[in-house]
């Protein structure tokens, strides 16, 4: 046995070492399930990227490549046809962490090299990833391997697979906290919500995901606006409904922004606060943002994205039809605001938060458009019903025909500003107080007849009633 003061001596070194369950359980505690998950969906889709050839002149660039998922209590499976995994990769693949090489130059989202072991670890006490790309392989990973402290080596093996360019991960044996979760339902729902509004780019695309079966819808990403020759030929000063706009470029990164509307306004007040109270959990107001195709971020509506920050107002319910979009794209993905998650954002970035200044004025632009709402909400709907929905393709379009100006503090950035009409000084006040339903049915059939009438038509009776009075004597 050595004596104390030989630790640390040339014949003696003291060896840092990792204890795999501790670095197992440490990994894992900071990722939700469904960010994991996420993450698996992430190697396809960075697969299908390097598989396919790039082209812009396609709108479906991903068609044809699928990832198929099955979640029960029982199991778990992810398979693909996303060109597997390379011999040159595999050795990366299955190592903990990466560097990627210099002339390595994809529009992927994998950076740092430890999404697929870490949702493996997350969920699985057996596992079992099969590849093939012209070189099919298998790796096992099971619970004895998990507890032994100071193995690291994979079992390793040549097969056959059943199927030519691609990767099946299957989890027979899961963890027993999981087991719970994957035999809820309503987990399977938010996973499909999650899925659907963080790869509605890539899906829009042509990528197929199924969920147990059934393939997973894109989410809405798009923004009411005038068509783009409609915009052009509107004479000074007449409003026209189109977003707020910016396009930056770097040598390594474009990055584009719009602000606006996604939906119309209703034709009163009351019926836009009565729907709000409805769906307030299911609306699709807020920032989105994008990273190589990917939602790194879906409708925030909270400081993240400058909501409630530096003069933009926090969100509200008046607010509910705005929609903001950045997206990001690089082939060199190490320079986007991704964090490990990639369900989370990098908001100390220098490149988020040089665009974030730009994205509260667009904000801003269109809190201050709600408000017309007030007092012309008639002729507010007029613009509505000169736009139509645009998806990302057709915004993109916008960038290129219409006038942009430059940016003075952000060189390499231009900006469109939509003529928008400005709120009229107003007389009229706005009366706003709660009351139990019960009592607003009873006095709904005293001054109307009627105790199903809604509560602004109630209040707006009851003010009108003592205004007569008023006048009467």
């Amino acid at each position: 046995m050595a004596k104390a003061d030989d630790i640390g001596s040339a014949k003696n070194p003291l060896e840092m070492t990792i204890n795999k369950r501790f670095f197992v359980s440490m990994l894992t505690r900071d990722i939700e399930l469904e960010d994991a998950i996420l993450d698996l969906l992430d190697n396809c889709l960075d697969g299908a990227v390097r598989t396919s050839k790039p082209s812009g002149k396609t709108k479906k660039p991903y068609h044809g490549f699928w990832a198929k998922i099955t979640i029960n209590q029982n199991r778990f499976e992810i398979f693909d046809n996303c060109g597997g995994i390379p011999q040159n990769l595999i050795r990366t693949a299955f190592a903990i962490g990466r560097n990627p090489a210099a002339d390595e130059h994809h529009k992927t989202i994998g950076v740092y090299g430890i999404g697929m072991k870490r949702a493996i670890f997350k969920m699985a006490l057996e596992a079992t990833v099969e590849s093939n790309s012209s070189f099919g392989f298998e790796v096992d990973i099971d619970e004895k391997w998990l507890t032994q402290d100071h193995n690291w080596r994979l079992a390793f093996r040549r097969v056959q697979t059943p199927f030519k360019s691609g990767t099946k991960i299957s989890i027979p044996s899961l963890r027993p906290e999981i087991k719970k979760v994957f035999g809820s339902t309503s987990f399977v729902t938010r996973l499909q919500e999650f899925i659907s509004r963080h790869y509605a780019v890539i899906i829009s695309k042509g990528f197929r995901v199924e969920l147990n079966g059934v393939a997973v819808p894109a989410a809405p990403v798009a923004i009411l606006s005038a068509a783009s020759n409609t915009i052009l030929k509107a004479e000074d000063g007449q409003p026209v409904l189109a977003p707020y706009m910016l396009k930056y470029e770097t040598p390594k990164v474009s990055a584009s922004i719009w602000v606006g509307m996604y939906r119309r306004p209703l034709a009163t007040e009351g019926e836009e606060e009565s729907e709000t109270e409805q769906r307030q959990s299911s609306d699709n107001s807020g920032w989105t943002i994008i990273c190589n195709d990917r939602a790194i971020v879906s409708n925030d509506t909270t400081i993240l994205t400058g909501w409630g920050d530096a003069g933009v107002p926090r969100f509200h319910p008046q607010f509910i039809g705005i929609r903001g979009i950045v997206v990001m794209e690089s082939e060199y993905p190490l320079e986007l605001p991704l964090t490990t998650t990639k369900r989370g954002l990098d908001a100390s970035s220098e490149l988020f938060l040089q665009l974030k200044g730009y994205m509260r004025e667009g904000t801003k632009t269109f809190t201050n458009f709600t408000n017309h709402w007030k007092t012309e909400r008639g002729k507010a709907r007029e613009l509505f019903d000169e736009a139509t929905l645009m998806e990302l393709p057709k915004l993109k379009q916008l960038l290129e025909t219409l006038p942009f100006t430059s940016v003075k503090n952000l060189p390499g950035a231009k900006r469109f500003q939509p003529n928008l009409p400005t709120p009229a000084p107003s007389e009229m006040k706005r009366i706003s107080f709660l009351r139990h339903q019960a009592q607003v049915a009873r006095v709904g059939r005293r001054v109307l007849e009627d105790a199903h009438a809604k509560p602004s038509d109630v209040g707006a009776a009851c003010f009108d009633y003592f205004l007569k009075k008023g006048t009467d004597q």
